[in-house]
């Protein structure tokens, strides 16, 4: 159960992941970047020398199947909320270097170390936050799964953003919960029933 800012979170806490374990050494002396993509960032020409580094793209929300059917969120008061809604959110994941040797080298290195650590508990999630306040509760977990795409899925994404979409990995974040603020309003208590019994012939007393 987080708050609305849990897919930025998300993606930010796999970045800062990238960045903390990823091999300096591949870079050729350059300062790697670490960013979150939007759709025309893949299709503005790319600068001179080209920025080398980790991108990540979320082109796809979507309500968790598995989880669509939540119960009414209970806080620490004991007072109830709407449902929270379950979220996955795609992702795709790519690294860029100059040369495409060294690029297929980060993606090898960026698939393992993300099959190596699928996930991510609320400390990782929380640290990797811009926004105020906690995100996650210290329970929560998400869990990140490579999904690779259908095939006419990818030639889509292609299609788009050509040529600017170099070989790339696909994932997927299960579950996220989005919580609800607005409370469920409920009757008081039940404290006696009355109960009437028919006469004879149908009268009532």
């Amino acid at each position: 159960m987080a708050r609305f800012s849990a897919i930025s979170c998300v993606c930010k806490a796999l970045l800062r992941s990238l960045e903390d374990h990823c091999p300096r050494e591949l870079f050729a002396g350059q300062v790697p970047a670490f960013r979150i993509y939007q759709p025309e960032s893949f299709t503005t020409p790319p600068p001179d020398p080209v920025v080398e580094g980790f991108t990540l793209f979320p082109w796809r929300i979507a309500p968790n199947a598995q989880m669509r059917s939540q119960p009414p969120r209970t806080d620490a008061h004991g007072d109830k909320f709407r449902p929270s809604l379950p979220l996955d959110v795609h992702m795709v994941a790519t690294p860029w270097a100059a040369d495409a040797e060294r690029q297929l080298a980060l993606l090898g290195w960026m698939a393992r170390h993300l099959e190596d650590r699928p996930i991510f508990d609320a400390n990782r999630l929380n640290a990797a936050s811009t926004f105020s306040g906690q995100v996650f509760q210290a329970h929560e977990s998400v869990e990140l799964v490579c999904d690779p795409l259908p095939v006419a899925d990818l030639l889509g994404l292609w299609d788009k953003f050509k040529p600017r979409l170099p070989a790339s990995a696909t994932y997927v974040a299960r579950g996220i919960l989005l919580d609800s603020e607005v409370a469920m309003e409920s009757g008081a208590l039940v404290r006696n029933r009355t109960f009437e019994y028919a006469a004879p012939g149908g009268a009532r007393n």
